[in-house]
């Protein structure tokens, strides 16, 4: 049996409410008080990607011994180093073995913390890891008066994968890739330019994640039904609520996406929101998990 032994999270304890941004800024955009609702979560000035997934990382490990872990995955989009193996950072940070662990940076698109995840089960399927750290962190740079400001926040997650122990059980798995652009960042540049938001709504999120989950059913022989929580990232509320809709799904099975509790957190959130989910869940419960971004890991 292989599978999550241990998760963790970590969200800024500093939140910005979303109201207070657009009494400040709505002036210039008057649409974003229809986003106005909860809070964003701001990482503090001497954080980034690596320190706020080393603490979820320290939540997730605990009093465990860490001599035992043997890789670490670190994910993100905004890692703070180009040309330095940022997981290498993390692994010091936490004091894992420099002999016989293997570090792997992944990033490039929004998916990257959940095919880091499929990456580490691999390995440990194949025998080459017995117990693989994987870490998403992520601090995304917003312009002033844009959704992006309203929609997006600061964290980080972060699971055990192994064999003994498992709390949650790896039963399979589906990926679809694409070059879907809904939005990205050039080399050397600060902020995300951002696509036309019906585009990335109707053509991305909302067809994209419901293929993924198709392709992900057929593979495996299961049904929708059989699952007690699903959990796909998408910050458009009412979106999220009309890929449950285009699925099937009743709406209590659908993971909350957290907008209004921290806002996205990008490669991190699909495991943020997995651990939500695995603190609510049950023994025997079935969780579908799903990573966007320029395709999706299912």
């Amino acid at each position: 049996m292989i599978g999550v032994t241990s998760f963790g999270g970590y969200i800024p304890r500093l939140r910005l409410s979303r109201k207070l941004i657009a009494q400040n800024v709505a002036w210039y955009s008057p649409a974003l008080w229809a986003m106005a609702q909860g809070e964003k979560a701001v990482a503090n000035w001497d954080e980034d990607a690596i320190s706020m997934s080393v603490a979820a990382a320290q939540d997730c490990l605990g009093e465990r011994d860490r001599t035992q872990a043997d890789g670490l995955y670190a994910a993100s989009t905004t890692f703070p180093f180009a040309d330095r193996l940022n997981a290498d950072i993390l692994a010091t940070a936490l004091n894992l073995n420099e002999d016989g662990t293997a570090c792997a940076d992944f990033t490039g698109c929004l998916k990257a913390g959940t095919t880091a995840l499929l990456s580490a089960l691999e390995a440990i399927q194949g025998g080459g890891r017995k117990n693989v750290l994987v870490a998403a962190g992520e601090q995304r740079r917003t312009k002033m008066a844009t959704n992006f400001e309203m929609l997006l926040g600061d964290g980080a997650a972060a699971l055990l994968l192994g064999s003994g122990e498992v709390i949650a059980e790896f039963k399979g798995s589906h990926s679809l890739s694409c070059d879907f652009i809904d939005h990205y960042r050039g080399t050397g540049k600060e902020f995300d330019y951002g696509w036309e938001e019906r585009w990335v709504r109707d053509e991305g999120y909302g067809k994209i994640i419901p293929r993924a989950v198709a392709g992900f059913l057929k593979k495996t022989g299961l049904t929708l039904g059989e699952f007690d929580k699903v959990v796909y990232p998408c910050y458009f509320s009412a979106t999220h609520k009309g890929i449950a809709k285009r699925l099937g799904l009743d709406p209590a099975k659908v993971q909350n996406n957290l907008h209004e509790v921290c806002g996205d957190t990008g490669a991190a959130h699909p495991l943020l929101m997995f651990a939500a989910a695995l603190e609510e869940s049950k023994p025997g419960d079935k969780i579908l998990l799903v990573g966007f971004g320029q395709g999706c890991d299912v």
